[in-house]
């Protein structure tokens, strides 16, 4: 889809300029597009500097996005779909609670480490703190999944040793490797 390109592959910083004869036609674009399709559109406004071409769009985007990611009826592949799409769409805090929210049993295993693999995608640096917040909901495989996401983000590997430091994360809950990871992290300490 001719979207998905430009939404990945449009350059940091680059504004779009784009004449005001041109909004009415990008309007009609996302009224046609289904909801799933309209969060890359949002995303390339959004590189553009111009998520004012579709302000109205943005938040009905996010919350039938929201409601797809709470349906426990709809299929695992659908909801963590929605979840990646809320994250590209707006990155931040409130939205990692919500994508983190449903990753905990009696979710299918699929489910949740789905929507772990999707707040990976974050670029937020309170990812870490996120992950953290949620932990004891984990099952041993979503944890060893965060864990591996915890290490990965100099901010969010900053959160896993407040975390250590602070015991509310035990130490016990890293293994040989993990340990061995933060002694060679390009950021320690």
């Amino acid at each position: 889809f001719v979207l998905d390109g430009l939404a990945d592959g449009w350059p940091d910083g680059v504004r779009a300029e784009i004449s005001g004869d041109r909004v009415p036609e990008l309007t009609a674009l996302m009224e046609s597009l289904p909801v799933e399709r309209r969060e890359r559109l949002l995303t390339l406004a959004n590189r553009w500097g111009r998520r004012d071409l579709f302000a109205g769009a943005l938040k009905s985007t996010a919350d039938a996005l929201a409601a797809r990611l709470a349906d426990a009826k709809a299929p695992a592949e659908d909801r963590v779909a929605a979840a990646r799409s809320l994250i590209r769409l707006d990155d931040t805090e409130e939205t990692l609670g919500r994508v983190l929210a449903p990753a905990a049993p009696p979710a299918p295993p699929a489910l949740v480490l789905g929507l772990i693999e999707a707040a990976v995608e974050s670029r937020c640096p309170a990812a870490g703190a996120a992950f953290l917040s949620r932990w004891e909901q984990f099952t041993p495989a979503a944890k060893g999944r965060a864990l591996a996401a915890l290490l990965r983000q100099p901010a969010w590997t900053a959160s896993l040793l407040e975390a250590l430091e602070k015991q509310t994360l035990p130490k016990s809950e890293l293994g040989a490797a993990q340990w061995q990871l933060l002694k060679v992290h390009p950021d320690a300490a």
